[in-house]
């Protein structure tokens, strides 16, 4: 698949994806915002799996804050998907308007609580901003508030992933997350379960609506050793779409963790699941470019500067290293 991004956050570039794609580069390099264009450009303006979230919505609770008008500017053009000011949907100004009128009232009155002394989050009082996403013949559109999205969609979803460390932590993204992969796709959901009993996992389920990890007794995720649930989450997400985008697969996780991640990814790709992941890891990129197949794209400064096959990356890997390291 090829990607155009224009605007989106401070990326403007092009990018193609086969089948595995390791995107490499410092802090600030731009590799979170290029997972999340490309996340928005292959969902095409769709809701996604899992749970009915629209793209943008999961992309704002990757970053764990309130939506600004700013995340794309005026316009951002990410293949033939467009994030604007502008309405893509016939008639859904009027409805929305109506919805921001209740949220407006709501944050006066929470305006006057503040005044009386009572604590409130300065996020009720930060300008509302309204955004669209506008996906091909403006089948779906999103209208954006202060820690509000309203979603309309019409048309087809589209199957595509995106996880996160901060997505993992969402016991509501989660939840959504294991039921649709139970339901949808039961033979990965015992497949990936497989991988992890060694690591005395027997399985990962809602108990009322709380995602819990099941070992030698039920602990919600939340008190799961951080690797383990994040490991879950990827290996989850890789069952949920036909494009996965990761980021950070190393977060909390040991180096034998990490195998196991690789290996569930691996099923994922020979099931034709396309995957790109962000990485600082040297530890991610030498275990992934063990399975002799992909790309490695490094990012400097928003640019991709070179874009590595795999087998090259291989022979190359104490100079990617090194660029790790000193960056």
């Amino acid at each position: 698949m090829r990607f155009s991004i224009s605007g989106y956050r401070c990326l403007s570039l092009e990018l193609e994806l086969e089948d595995f794609l390791v995107v490499v580069g410092p802090n600030g390099s731009g590799k979170s915002s290029l997972l999340e264009a490309l996340y928005l450009a292959a969902s095409r303006g769709s809701a996604t799996p899992p749970a009915y979230q629209s793209p943008l919505r999961t992309v704002i609770a990757s970053r764990g804050m309130p939506y600004s008008p700013d995340v794309a500017s005026d316009a951002a053009k990410l293949n033939d998907v467009e994030i604007s000011r502008k309405e893509c949907a016939p008639g859904l100004d009027a409805e929305l308007n109506k919805v921001q009128q209740g949220y407006a009232l709501q944050s006066f009155l929470g305006f006057l609580v503040k005044l009386s002394g009572v604590p409130v989050s300065e996020a009720s009082f930060r300008e509302l901003g309204r955004a669209y996403m506008c996906g091909p013949g403006g089948r779906s559109a999103v209208s954006v508030y202060v820690n509000f999205i309203l979603d309309v969609v019409q048309g087809d979803r589209e199957r595509v992933a995106l996880i996160t460390p901060r997505l993992a932590t969402d016991l509501d993204y989660v939840s959504s997350l294991i039921d649709h992969v139970a339901l949808e796709n039961p033979e990965w959901y015992a497949e990936i379960l497989s991988k992890f009993r060694e690591l005395k996992v027997r399985d990962v389920r809602n108990i009322n609506g709380i995602p819990h990890v099941i070992a030698d007794r039920a602990i919600p995720l939340s008190l799961a050793p951080a690797g383990v649930a994040y490991a879950l989450a990827i290996s989850l997400a890789l069952g949920a779409g036909k494009l996965v985008f990761i980021d950070e697969p190393e977060a909390h996780m040991h180096p034998a963790l990490i195998d196991v991640v690789r290996d569930v990814m691996e099923l994922a790709l020979d099931r034709g699941v396309k995957v790109a992941i962000a990485t600082q890891s040297i530890e991610v990129l030498d275990k992934t470019a063990l399975m002799g197949r992909g790309a490695v794209a490094q990012m400097k400064d928003c640019k991709i500067i070179d874009v590595i096959e795999m087998e090259e990356a291989v022979k190359r890997i104490n100079e990617l290293y090194e660029d790790l390291r000193y960056f």
